[in-house]
């Protein structure tokens, strides 16, 4: 397994994004979000990638959890390519 979340829980503010996710992607699969704006759809693809923490759960990438992989070893593995850039 690649990616895998364990009750995952995103706030934004003091509104709930998502509460309790399980959920895993294997090497090979192709996922999308689909939602309306300001559903959340951007804040949990940034906390997947490892740039905002979740407030509740765990991400692990390849096994490891992911606040603990290097930056290096991240980038190798995963890739985000934002909409908009600031």
């Amino acid at each position: 397994m690649m990616l895998h979340t364990d009750n995952l829980g995103i706030l934004q503010g003091q509104r709930h994004l998502l509460h309790q996710l399980d959920w895993q992607v294997h090497a090979g699969e192709v996922w999308w979000i689909a939602g309306r704006n300001g559903c959340g759809k951007s804040t949990l693809l940034a906390t997947l990638a490892g740039l905002r923490a979740p407030a509740a759960g765990r991400i692990t990438l390849c096994g490891q959890p992911l606040a603990a992989t290097a930056p290096r070893q991240r980038a190798q593995r995963l890739a985000l390519l934002p909409q908009a850039s600031h």
